[in-house]
């Protein structure tokens, strides 16, 4: 997040270039392609001091014998060589003077510029300062090239050096012909566009004197939004978001917001505070870069239970040493404990790293305003975070991969229990069957065990070959089987 001065100024500059550059160098490149003079600083001044009237036949018309693929490969090599440059030099001249009158500072620049060519082809095409009306620190002097020589071009007017040979010198325009490696030509090519090989490109003393800042380095944080429930922690996050009216109650989950910085994107990330879900927290812990703790100040009785979520959490391994910020919220509340009493009851003196601020996340306790401690607070962790940024993403990489790691194995772990679960219950369940599983016949007996046979329990001589109710059910043999049977059945008669 931007400061205001920064954004601010980033304002001035877009409006600055939308209301004074643009409604000029806009119809000037059109009027270039349209024409393509030989000589385009002449032409700019030309243009500017007197208009469009005037300008000579355009180059379109003049090449109507042309096929249209040949005068629109031209347009794109007149832009590329010779438009570009010109419009990117300008511009940065342009946004490092900011003059009032930018017609007449472009007609001065023109005017010099056009002289200087002027100059440098009379005298064997080696560039000469040219002084002229206390403007000869705009002249630019570019190194001449003679046919032959080994360069480097920018193909087409793009940031990537391209080996080429000078082939050709237009002494009117200042431009060369070149020809690269692979046997292309190119026309027009300004002097901008072209260096020796293996040099660096030069600099302009102009531009030297205001060095362009390093491009900041991206940054995507994680900072956490902790705090036992009702502390305001949603609240807070909507007031960043410019919400200023919207009313919250407790939240069972988390809120991921992103916002954009002049750097990077950071990732809020809004946990609730409840008993339930404070469990879930250090799920949260290995992706975080800082953390944010909001504390309702006008409740000093939960006090002691902020302080110890807050020890068990800034205690964790994943936390320990991490940027923390700490939100005394609601003071505006008649009876909230001041910044003296609040730190000796959460015992903030413990952490390392940190800081504590009083403030009102809810706009509407605040006469609709916000409260600027949010902004102090923003800005001092943001800053911690970009401080170390390197070894706290580090860290994060180390503590994402780690976390991989466990919960990869917790699942496989839990995978197991459940198969051995499920086998179990298998196996239980086949013994149960097999309990009321009705009787399996009687085997049929094998030579080896029929070999053995009983003798006869009657005779005493034969072997037993059944059993019946007259033998009572004793093995006997098939006479004595008989004999019994009719005995009993003379018994019986006689009985009757």
């Amino acid at each position: 997040m931007a400061s205001v001065a920064a954004r601010a100024q980033l304002d001035a500059e877009h409006e600055y270039l939308r209301t004074c550059v643009d409604p000029l160098l806009m119809p000037l490149i059109e009027t270039l392609l349209l024409y393509q003079p030989s000589n385009v600083y002449e032409f700019m001044a030309s243009y500017l001091e007197k208009g469009a009237s005037d300008l000579g036949r355009m180059k379109h018309l003049s090449e109507a014998n042309k096929s249209m693929k040949a005068r629109r490969q031209r347009m794109v090599a007149f832009m590329s060589s010779s438009v570009l440059p010109i419009m990117e030099d300008l511009t940065q001249r342009i946004m490092q003077d900011k003059p009032d009158d930018v017609r007449a500072y472009l007609v001065s620049v023109a005017h010099t510029r056009s002289m200087t060519q002027s100059s440098s082809n009379n005298n064997n095409n080696n560039n000469s300062d040219v002084e002229s009306n206390g403007l000869s620190s705009l002249a630019i002097a570019h190194e001449a090239y003679a046919i032959g020589d080994a360069v480097e071009c920018r193909f087409k007017g793009r940031p990537k050096f391209v080996p080429a040979v000078i082939e050709a010198y237009d002494a009117a325009s200042t431009t060369y012909t070149i020809r690269y490696d692979n046997n292309k030509v190119e026309e027009h090519i300004h002097p901008i566009l072209l260096r020796r090989p293996n040099a660096e490109p030069e600099i302009e003393p102009a531009i030297a004197k205001t060095p362009r800042p390093a491009t900041p380095r991206t940054m995507e944080p994680v900072i956490l939004l902790l705090g036992i429930d009702g502390a305001g922690k949603s609240t807070l996050l909507s007031t960043l978001q410019g919400d200023l009216e919207k009313e919250h109650g407790p939240s069972a989950g988390y809120t991921s917001v992103k916002f954009q910085m002049a750097n990077g994107l950071a990732t809020f990330v809004d946990l609730g505070g409840g008993p339930t879900f404070r469990a879930v927290w250090k799920e949260y812990y290995a992706d975080a870069h800082a953390v944010i703790y909001v504390v309702d100040a006008a409740a000093p009785t939960r006090f002691a239970e902020a302080a110890a979520i807050l020890s068990q959490a800034m205690e964790h391994p994943l936390l320990v040493g991490k940027p923390l910020l700490i939100f005394a919220n609601k003071k505006d509340v008649p009876g909230a404990a001041n910044e003296k009493q609040f730190c000796r009851d959460l015992q903030v003196g413990m952490y390392n790293n940190k800081k504590v601020l009083e403030c009102v996340a809810k706009a509407g306790a605040n006469a609709g305003r916000v409260d600027d401690a949010l902004e102090t607070g923003l800005t001092w962790i943001l800053r911690r975070v970009e401080a170390d940024y390197d070894d706290l993403q580090a860290r994060v990489a180390s503590d994402r991969d780690a976390k991989k790691k466990r919960d990869a194995d917790a699942w496989d772990a839990q995978r197991q229990r459940v198969a051995t679960f499920r086998e179990e219950n298998e196996r239980a369940l086949m013994a149960k069957c097999d309990k009321y599983a009705p009787a399996k016949p009687a085997p049929v007996a094998t030579q080896a065990e029929t070999a053995s046979v009983p003798p006869c329990s009657h005779c005493k001589t034969a072997d037993a070959a059944t059993k019946c109710a007259a033998s009572k059910w004793m093995p006997v043999c098939l006479n004595c089987a008989t004999e019994l049977k009719q005995q009993a059945a003379a018994e019986k008669q006689k009985g009757t």
